[in-house]
């Protein structure tokens, strides 16, 4: 059974109720309501039925769930990493393309969720700036072997601008999703902010 159906499950009880209680009324207006009350009473049994096809609907959903959480630092390059040898020191501002870091924090049930690898993560930035481009994850060519890390449930890779030319000041949107090996799979809103250049 679907989330969907659960809905309607639900909704079905509340009108069994509410026509249950106006037609016991005693009062002319609330005769129409019986006839609808027993009608849909009759299907009680099937909702009761599929009480444990909802909970495994729920339990699996839950189980599945991986939460994942983003933190961005766009003045990363400033630190002068080794990720950025291919471009400035400087933090991402609109008159550069530099790459920035951000960390990515998986768990599921709570527990941190390890030995994912790079493939693992899809990220995606549809909103821009007007006139800018879209960001996406560094290369290896571009920000070197090291531009993906992780331990005890935490990854560090670096985005860069994919079209060529500087970043355009403004607010980014995006997201982040991860899938393990198992199934599992979550997704996060991703923002960040590049500044116009001093």
């Amino acid at each position: 059974m679907t989330i969907r159906k659960l809905k309607v499950a639900i909704l079905l009880v509340s009108v069994v109720i509410t026509a249950q209680a106006m037609g016991q009324q005693g009062s002319n207006n609330g005769q129409p309501f019986k006839a609808l009350a027993l009608d849909i009473a009759t299907n009680a049994e099937d909702i009761a039925t599929n009480a444990g096809d909802i909970a495994t609907v729920v339990n699996t959903l839950a189980d599945n769930s991986l939460v994942v959480t983003i933190s961005a630092d766009t003045e990363a390059c400033a630190s002068v990493p080794v990720q950025c040898s291919n471009f400035t020191y400087e933090a991402a501002a609109d008159d550069n393309n530099n790459p920035f870091r951000i960390f990515v924090h998986v768990t599921r049930k709570g527990a941190a969720v390890t030995s994912l690898t790079e493939s693992d993560f899809n990220f995606n930035n549809p909103f821009v700036p007007a006139g800018g481009g879209a960001a996406g994850i560094c290369d290896d060519v571009d920000c070197g072997s090291s531009n993906f890390a992780g331990s005890g449930g935490v990854y560090s890779m670096w985005l860069k601008r994919l079209p060529v030319g500087n970043w355009k000041a403004g607010a980014y949107g995006g997201s982040m999703t991860v899938n393990d090996d198992s199934g599992n799979s979550g997704s996060t809103l991703v923002t960040f902010n590049i500044p116009e250049a001093i």
